[in-house]
């Protein structure tokens, strides 16, 4: 078996609320840029901590102490996209799980709430998200319909994937321009899950442009990898460019997750995907949500780390303190003028 790919990356810009302030024509426009964070607190055995108010806890960026300015328990409607990965070496990689592949995202749509919306997309060497796709039943558009949800994917797990091709990069972006356009009728807590090989041979757009505009978009991405079963069946018979292409597929689908506050998951066995969909049910529903005012002002484009640390600790199995840790994001691009 033989693959072929390129590299490639996600995501789209960080929403954040700019302030104008301007007293006449001879003075400078001033800015203030609010830093919004979602994010989840979990103990060292990996569960979700919930109940924990703002005093809990402490923001640095690039190594700097911040004011939280705001902070609140995510609650309410949900919004979710699926980017499924439908090439023919992705159909391949997933033949002795399909299946079980399929179950884990009906069962995360049936786990939806009435007032949360989800859209899906699948993509091959170009993204499937016009009219004519959602004519034939392979595009859903956000919505809140469950049934207009099952049937989409029905739809695409029974059509023939048509071509080998697999444009990652390219959806990603597509994603990130679809959220945007929509940001005015979305709730703020927008995630993606992406199910797919990691592979990518066809993308028009710069992976490091895509993973840039990811890290800014504030859109939490959930990577779930297809094809590990058959990889280390056939593992054996690769060649060392092949198990490094491979290699740097899972390192892509990590990227994408750890830089966005997400997760990434490489499951072995096809019995894991369900659970695996139920516990990204459950870290969209137990978010908390702050926002601080940079201390830092200047507007150079930069990389700027962002750490949340958790000050409370809470007793675990034996009554022994321990601390607990927050996801996140790990930081965003300043603005440039």
């Amino acid at each position: 078996m033989k693959f072929k790919y390129c590299l490639c990356f996600l995501l789209l810009a960080f929403f954040a609320k700019p302030i104008w302030a301007q007293k006449d024509k001879s003075e400078f426009k001033s800015r203030v840029e609010v830093v919004n964070v979602n994010l989840r607190v979990t103990n060292k055995s990996g569960d979700l901590i919930t109940g924990l108010e703002a005093e809990d806890f402490e923001v640095y960026e690039d190594g700097v102490k911040q004011n939280i300015t705001n902070f609140s328990t995510v609650e309410g409607p949900i919004t979710t996209i699926l980017l499924i990965d439908y090439s023919k070496q992705s159909y391949l990689m997933s033949l002795y799980s399909q299946n079980e592949v399929w179950h884990g995202p009906i069962e995360f749509l049936k786990s939806l709430k009435d007032e949360d919306w989800t859209s899906i997309l699948m993509y091959d060497r170009k993204v499937y998200a016009g009219n004519q796709d959602k004519e034939n039943g392979i595009f859903q558009d956000f919505t809140q319909n469950k049934r207009e949800l099952e049937s989409t994917l029905s739809n695409i797990l029974n059509s023939q994937p048509a071509w080998s091709e697999s444009c990652l990069v390219d959806a990603i972006k597509t994603v990130l321009d679809l959220v945007s356009e929509n940001r005015e009728s979305l709730t703020d807590k927008v995630s993606l899950i992406l199910i797919s090989t990691g592979l990518d041979t066809f993308s028009q757009n710069q992976y490091d442009k895509v993973l840039k505009e990811a890290q800014n978009s504030g859109v939490s991405i959930y990577a779930v990898s297809i094809g590990q079963q058959i990889r280390t069946l056939q593992d054996q018979y690769m060649d060392s460019l092949e198990r490094m292409e491979l290699s740097m597929s899972d390192n892509r689908l990590r990227s994408f997750a750890e830089l966005t506050g997400g997760e990434v998951f490489l499951p072995k066995f096809a019995g894991e995907f369900k659970s695996i969909f139920q516990n990204i049910s459950d870290d969209l529903r137990n978010q908390y949500s702050l926002g601080y005012i940079s201390g830092n002002t200047k507007r150079d484009g930069k990389f700027r780390k962002i750490e949340i640390k958790v000050k409370k600790m809470l007793p675990d199995p034996k009554g022994k303190m321990q601390k607990l840790t927050a996801r996140h994001r790990k930081g965003y691009y300043s603005p440039k003028d």
